[in-house]
């Protein structure tokens, strides 16, 4: 015992001065670095004496983005309402209101960018590589550093942009030059919050490009174009000197492995595209080849054989799919993207219940890479779908346009099974209702690195569904990275619709991003609107298997499940539905939602206590509902038939 304290001790200590040379050799090079304090001699030198922000509107035109920027303009204009609700958060904007997750942020009169939006004070201006204990649980009185990166993205710019395409008014032009360059004179070069990531880096560069790209005409780009010169400049030498992945690694050694690595890899492909000068002056340019080889690497390394992203949640699939899709409808030369963008939106479909609404699976934060109607919730598919359908409509690739002559737009009422990644839905028609059953049983860390889940959530064998567009059992949600004690919870097995055993959990939760003892679960059988799917767990002492099948019959109403757990030892078991918080339970376990005619029959829940819970439909928001929990212990096996059934 005093060997391993020993041994901790001398870890920690290894670490830290491990940590504190690296940060100090960091600091010196930064400090001193070339590109820190550019002049104007210096942007002359950069871009060759061209006018970049000018010339950035023919970069666009040649680009397919722009077919879908024009694609929304008239999606706008064409629906009243959206328009309306467009040009009322238009003018929100201008008066310095943003919103960030749940909340309306006001900017005030000084654009302070480093709020610290939940803790109502500012964070302090330090260099990038000195925020790791404010950050990391030891905060203070700061709060959810995540709010403030989703300001830093900017990402409202582009909207103000297509404002000022569809109206031609220099006030939203005027807006987005303000809002660009009091960024810049408030976080300094590698001092700020908002350089700690290097993923964030990227985003924010890829927003500025495409909105500077859609201002084309306006004389507000003659505004301190050195200042943002110098900006996008520093941007793209800092991400490249900073990525995830090391481009000279035959090996592809990475930090990270996961949703940075693929988006930082996209964004400096975008920045290039958008700014070869630049790139040339930094001799990104030069490798722009390996740049796509790695992104590529990744993307193989992070996809399964189903075409799923290894992150296993919904939210980042999408969020990966995005960014895939903005390179390829922007850079030149990325065919080979086409493969894993048509898997990923293949993929996206084991989870759509809607047109353009998917179950929230694992962890969400509503990362965007492309925000082009102000806000976007995090289970919303109308981005991908609408810039995918600019690909498909422009491809000569035959395997993407394989199978897709139906278009994204219409959801048909059939099964999606990803059987490597473990995760299912059945659509049908039940009484003229639509139903939507999704279950997941798969692995929960990455297949190329075990042990690795950040994302992930103890979701296996959990089963949700939703009626006519709405859910009624829900995954409970994420709510936050930084709240531990309400994120633990909803990431554990209470936050989903399981069996679960006392004494056995399917991972420990270890901080933020990670965990251990991950279980793994597998879907044994697929048929027609029927699954079912075994998970072990185990507690080092002994193993209990957990074995779950559904079928849905909709000449019935009516969906079957059928659960057993073997290697019981007097344990208690207990049964989770977790309901969306407007559906209610009667004392008959029967199931109604205000405004809705249809009702809901729990048949064998009927015993089932319920307890007052929070459900996080997104990151930062937290809402009451109802959990039911029905509970039983046993002595070697256990079985339960119980049904959910649409009353006529």
């Amino acid at each position: 015992m005093i060997v391993r304290f020993f041994h901790r001790v001398r870890s920690a200590f290894v670490s830290r001065l491990t940590r504190l040379i690296s940060t100090t050799r960091a600091y010196i090079y930064y400090r001193n670095s070339d590109y820190r304090s550019l002049s104007a001699s210096d942007v002359e030198k950069l871009t060759s004496g061209e006018e970049i922000l000018l010339n950035l509107s023919e970069s666009l035109d040649g680009m397919l983005l722009s077919q879908y920027i024009d694609k929304v303009r008239n999606q706008i204009t064409e629906d009243k309402k959206l328009e309306s609700e467009f040009f009322s958060t238009s003018s929100q904007v201008l008066e310095g209101n943003i919103q960030v997750y749940d909340r309306l942020v006001d900017l005030g009169d000084q654009l302070d960018w480093n709020r610290d939006i939940t803790a109502s004070t500012s964070w302090p201006i330090r260099f990038f590589k000195n925020y790791r204990s404010l950050v990391r649980g030891r905060r203070g009185n700061h709060g959810d550093f995540r709010f403030t990166w989703e300001l830093s993205r900017q990402q409202h710019l582009l909207g103000l942009a297509i404002a000022y395409r569809i109206t031609g008014e220099e006030k939203y032009a005027d807006c987005v030059m303000k809002h660009l360059t009091s960024w810049i004179d408030k976080s300094p070069p590698f001092w700020s919050l908002n350089w700690i990531s290097s993923m964030e880096v990227g985003l924010r560069m890829v927003t500025w490009a495409i909105a500077l790209g859609v201002l084309a005409g306006s004389p507000a780009l003659t505004q301190n174009q050195h200042k943002i010169i110098v900006c996008i400049y520093q941007h793209m030498r800092f991400l490249r000197e900073n990525l995830s992945v090391a481009l000279d690694d035959a090996g592809g050694a990475t930090k990270l492995k996961n949703n940075h690595t693929i988006v930082e890899l996209a964004s400096l492909l975008v920045a290039c595209e958008f700014f070869p000068q630049l790139a040339r002056a930094s001799q990104i340019d030069s490798e722009k080849h390996a740049l796509l080889k790695s992104l590529l690497d990744e993307l193989h390394r992070q996809t399964f054989s189903d075409g799923m992203h290894v992150e296993q949640a919904s939210s980042y699939l999408r969020f990966v799919i995005e960014s895939l899709l903005v390179t390829r409808l922007t850079v030149s030369g990325t065919e080979d993207l086409d493969h894993y963008i048509h898997q990923y939106m293949n993929a996206i479909n084991a989870f759509r219940f809607d047109d353009h609404k998917i179950f929230l699976v694992g962890d969400e934060d509503n990362g965007h890479v492309l925000l082009p109607f102000f806000e976007s919730l995090p289970d919303c598919t109308r981005v991908i779908a609408g810039m995918y359908s600019i690909l498909l409509q422009s491809s000569e690739n035959t395997e993407l346009l394989s199978g897709q002559t139906t278009g994204w737009s219409s959801l048909a009422h059939r099964d999606t099974a990803l059987t490597a990644s473990g995760h299912w839905i059945a659509r049908a028609q039940v009484k003229d209702v639509d139903l939507a059953v999704y279950f997941r049983a798969g692995r929960m860390d990455f297949p190329t690195i075990p042990g690795y889940a950040p994302h992930v959530h103890c979701d296996l064998l959990s089963m949700d569904f939703a009626l006519d567009n709405q859910l009624w059992l829900v995954d409970r949600g994420t709510y936050s990275y930084v709240e531990r004690k309400a994120a633990d919870e909803l990431r554990s097995g209470t936050g989903h619709n399981i069996v679960s055993v006392d004494g056995f959990e399917q991972m420990t939760l270890l901080g933020a991003f990670n965990g251990k003892d991950h279980s793994i679960a597998e879907i044994l059988q697929v048929k027609p609107r029927a699954v079912s799917g075994r998970l072990n767990l185990d507690n080092k002492e002994r193993t209990v298997t957990i074995n779950r099948s559904i079928t849905v019959s909709p000449e019935r109403g009516e969906i079957t499940i059928e659960d057993t757990v073997d290697g019981l030892l007097d344990d208690t078991v207990e049964w989770l539905l977790n309901l969306h918080p407007e559906v209610k339970a009667d004392d008959d376990r029967v199931l109604s939602r205000p405004g809705s005619p249809l009702r809901v029959a729990l048949k064998g829940w009927e015993d089932a206590s319920i307890k007052d819970v929070y459900y996080s439909p997104r990151y930062g928001v937290r809402q009451r509902s109802s959990q039911l929990v029905l509970s039983h212990s046993a002595q070697g096996n256990l079985s339960k038939k119980w049904s959910i059934s649409l009353i006529a």
